[in-house]
């Protein structure tokens, strides 16, 4: 049966749902970046994490051998596996099957990302952007585009842009991307545009679950878009304030205010595909491994193999948990004050009582 036939039963908010299907295509795509060749970007997980990944998808998801792309720069892979500029692009360009509904894809991008000034007229080789609230874009650094002195090479980086264009704006109805992006700056490095009305973790975030309900049901009662331009009214308000904070705060750029009203993702995901991107980290904000190189990774593994199909509220409060406890222990060893809040990004709100995955195993 066609996923789209099941739009009733496929979405309930606390997250019950009957036994799920299995994908009619599988595909993966691992990307793991250690730079040994440059002693200031070395990185000690990525190699590990991308053969755990690996090993949870065939164990719980139903993937096969021939289903998982790996690109590393293990020394042991051959050139054609070399997570390279031209080797992920490439990869990328060919990821999504075009053609086929009822697919699932995993995306991970283990290494390092970095940000720079936001391009007014990107380059023809580049999408079109829809718009940093930063002012900034983000992009990921493949072993060939930092030399052995840290220098980086413009020509070989790949930008927010790009993964969008490949991962996220080609998804066929019915299908479903999970994209993981264990890396700095990371937040909205596919572009998708809500992700404040997704947190679970911090008091803010419950303030404004709270205060978004209280406009999901006032959209009930005297309307949506009135009730949309209310909470527009609001935003607006908080805005200027901090603008007036912080002289090189960017007004009006946010793409989600955090009190995004829910209730038309189930239609828009049969239509058009779900995307569902977990981030290690917000753009401001660095993403760290321990002395054993366990970051980001390291923890979604380990809380899928516990849990194979949670709920996003539960994924996002276990991979918060972990990233305090690693940032805690980071500051107390080195005196510093640094946060990492691992981040959830969708093309819509979501309610977070629904579970990851739409295929797959069931909890």
């Amino acid at each position: 049966m066609m996923f789209h036939n099941r739009s009733s039963t496929l979405y309930i908010r606390d997250g019950r749902r009957p036994s799920l299907p299995i994908a009619d295509v599988r595909k993966a795509l691992l990307v793991g970046v250690g730079y040994s060749h440059c002693s200031t970007y070395a990185l000690s997980g990525p190699q590990k994490d991308v053969k755990q990944m690996e090993r949870l998808l065939r164990q719980h998801y139903h993937f096969c051998e021939k289903d998982i792309t790996i690109l590393s720069d293990d020394p042991a892979l051959p050139p054609s596996q070399q997570p390279t500029y031209a080797n992920i692009t490439d990869h990328l360009k060919n990821f999504v099957e075009k053609d086929i509904e009822n697919a699932q894809y995993w995306f991970l991008f283990c290494g390092h990302a970095k940000q720079r000034p936001e391009e007014e007229e990107p380059s023809a080789k580049e999408p079109a952007d829809l718009g940093e609230e930063d002012g900034k874009d983000e992009y990921i650094i493949p072993v060939d585009a930092v030399d052995a002195k840290g220098t980086i090479d413009d020509l070989r980086i790949i930008r927010d842009n790009t993964l969008r264009e490949h991962l996220a704006d080609t998804i066929r109805p019915g299908s479903e991307m999970f994209a993981s992006l264990d890396t700095c700056h990371s937040n909205t490095m596919m572009d998708l545009p809500h992700h404040r009305c997704n947190r679970v973790y911090t008091s803010r975030s419950r303030f404004h679950r709270l205060g978004r309900r209280a406009l999901e049901i006032g959209s009930d009662i005297i309307g949506e878009d009135l009730i949309r331009a209310i909470a527009h009214r609001v935003y607006e308000t908080k805005e200027v304030i901090r603008s007036l904070r912080d002289k090189k705060y960017l007004l009006y750029r946010r793409t989600c205010t955090g009190y995004c009203i829910r209730g038309k993702a189930t239609e828009f995901w049969i239509n058009q595909g779900r995307v569902i991107c977990i981030s290690a980290c917000k753009d401001s904000q660095h993403a760290w491994e321990d002395r054993d190189g366990k970051s980001l990774t390291t923890w979604l593994v380990k809380a899928l193999g516990d849990k194979h199909n949670p709920t996003l509220k539960e994924l996002m409060r276990s991979l918060g948990d972990q990233a305090k406890e690693n940032y805690q222990k980071y500051n107390k060893a080195c005196n510093k004050r640094v946060k990492q809040n691992p981040q959830l990004s969708t093309q819509l709100p979501v309610y977070m009582n629904e579970r990851l995955f739409l295929y797959g195993p069931q909890g």
